[in-house]
């Protein structure tokens, strides 16, 4: 081997050497240590809710059709119209049910009469003789017979004259008809008289009577065929029955209507209802009553409140799975909002105005007993101590980062203190603590570990590099909790820690490619001080 390919060889070696210890030193770490996070326990509303989607329809919607056919002759709403109750809409052809009405009226009133005439004479047969009209009768009575006295009297002197040939013959005829007709009307007078002392027989009285019925029977008759013309004639107008707008109109002068085709239909859009689909779990929470909020993805501003109206009693299977219908019916709703929109809404099946509240994941759970591990101590300081002032901001799972005091490498000392639990700083994920120095940054800002999210660091005092904290720097004790109403991430706490109290959470550090970097300036995995900022 000549000199030049020994120090070929030898670069190589050197540089195999060297980008092996590049890559020990850029390596990342796998370890599996746990992910500390704090999460300080907090009161306030806890709600269980269950969520569901459906398509918003008016609460009244109502489809109107004719009880009868006929000619349209009068369309007088539009689509669009808003239309008061008892609005005319739509008419039909009349004219032959007016004449229809008109004769059943007169029919009627021709019932009518004949029954006063059956009423009145069986109330004359019931109740007997007047008095009156029986001295009545007597009087005709006695005047037929002197009328028949005086007609003979007549008749014996016209014959006696004819007889002695000084009257013609057709002269005693003609009295003795006279005489005749006047034996009848005495007749006449005789049993009108007796009948009125006598009284009404039992036969003239049942005719009565069922005279009466029968009368009654057309009276009836007459006003229900009048009822049934003035009911055509009706029926012949489609009337708004509610407040709404007209949201479908097929009418048409002119168009012939079919018994129950719909014509136009008339809506509240006032108010609406939404009918949403749950499986058994969620539907055995809910209740005829419950309150429901909602929002209109195509409004966004519209904010819906309303309350479950009613529950199906069975399922409805769909695409193989058990399903129950439940309707909600929503308060007052915003005019920009139209039937067919999607509302998500969510059911409040459980609420707690002022709670204490934990995120199940906290619990430790052995048997029917549940556990959290309490911050005692970091690095040898009390918890509420330590954690005093520590404020987190932002609408995220806010992360507290803590610095140690000091130099941050030959610089000048860091801007902030970097006190444990110090400002909030930022939004969103919500950083404390860590002031900007001159040093070496590892992981970002100050002389902490920054990880996304908000990672808390420990900077030892004095240097630049960070570490995230570990079990060696806090202290926990284990307590036993009750609990109260469950969610699908929160728990409500009834005993075993109080507003202010710190819980320590422990889960598997993340994925290899999210953990710490040995190479100054990584990202560094840190506990997140806990839960959304408040």
């Amino acid at each position: 081997m000549n000199r030049t390919t020994k120090i070929i060889t030898g670069l190589v070696v050197v540089g195999a050497i060297g980008a092996g210890g590049w890559w020990w030193t850029h390596r990342t770490s796998t370890t599996t240590a746990a992910r500390i996070e704090l999460v300080r326990v907090r009161r306030g509303p806890l709600e269980a809710v269950a969520d569901a989607s459906g398509a918003l329809a008016p609460d009244d919607d109502q489809s109107l059709s004719f009880p009868i056919s006929g000619r349209v002759a009068l369309v007088s709403a539009t689509l669009g119209q808003a239309v008061a109750m008892n609005e005319p809409l739509v008419a039909l052809d009349t004219a032959d049910l007016l004449v229809q009405e008109s004769t059943a009226r007169s029919n009627l009133s021709t019932a009518q009469s004949s029954l006063a005439s059956a009423r009145t004479k069986l109330a004359t047969l019931t109740a007997g003789a007047d008095p009156l009209d029986l001295e009545v009768a007597k009087l005709n009575l006695d005047k037929a017979r002197d009328a028949r006295w005086s007609s003979q009297s007549q008749r014996d002197a016209t014959c006696g004259r004819f007889k002695a040939g000084r009257a013609q013959e057709t002269d005693c005829n003609q009295a003795q008809a006279s005489v005749l007709q006047s034996e009848i009307s005495v007749q006449i007078a005789e049993l009108q008289y007796n009948n009125l002392l006598a009284g009404s027989d039992a036969s003239t009285l049942v005719d009565a009577r069922d005279a009466v019925t029968k009368a009654e029977a057309q009276r009836a008759i007459a006003q229900s065929t009048l009822d049934q013309a003035s009911l055509r004639v009706s029926q012949a107008t489609l009337t708004s029955p509610i407040t709404g707008t007209v949201t479908a109109l097929v009418a048409a002068v002119g168009a012939q209507a079919g018994v129950g085709q719909a014509m136009v239909t008339v809506s509240d859009l006032s108010r609406f209802r939404v009918e949403v689909a749950l499986d058994e779990t969620d539907v055995s929470r809910m209740q005829v009553g419950q309150k429901v909020r909602a929002t209109v993805g195509a409004v966004p501003d519209a904010a819906l409140t309303g309350e479950v109206v009613s529950i199906a009693p069975s399922a409805v299977p769909q695409s193989g799975v058990v399903l129950y219908p439940v309707v909600i019916r929503f308060d007052a709703a915003d005019t920009d909002l139209r039937a067919g929109m999607t509302a998500d809404v969510q059911i409040i099946t459980d609420s707690r105005p002022d709670a204490i509240v934990l995120p199940l994941r906290a619990l430790q759970s052995e048997g029917d007993q549940h556990f959290v591990d309490v911050l005692d101590q970091v690095n040898g300081v009390a918890a509420t101590t330590a954690m005093a002032g520590g404020g987190n901001r932002g609408g995220g799972a806010g992360g507290a980062r803590f610095g140690a005091a000091g130099t941050a490498g030959p610089g000048t000392p860091a801007a902030g203190a970097g006190a444990l639990g110090g400002a909030a700083r930022g939004t969103g994920a919500g950083r404390t603590g860590g002031g900007f120095g001159n040093g070496t940054r590892t992981g970002g800002f100050g002389n902490g570990t920054r990880t996304a999210g908000g990672a808390a660091g420990v900077g030892a005092s004095g240097t630049a590099a960070g570490t995230a904290l570990t079990e060696a720097d806090i202290t926990t004790r284990r307590v036993e909790v009750t609990l109260g109403m469950e969610t699908d991430s929160q728990v409500e706490i009834l005993t075993g820690v109080s507003p202010g109290d710190t819980v320590v959470i422990r889960s598997a550090a993340p994925s290899a490619a999210a953990t710490t970097s040995s190479r100054p300036g990584g990202f560094g995995g840190g506990p997140v001080f806990g839960g959304p900022g408040r």
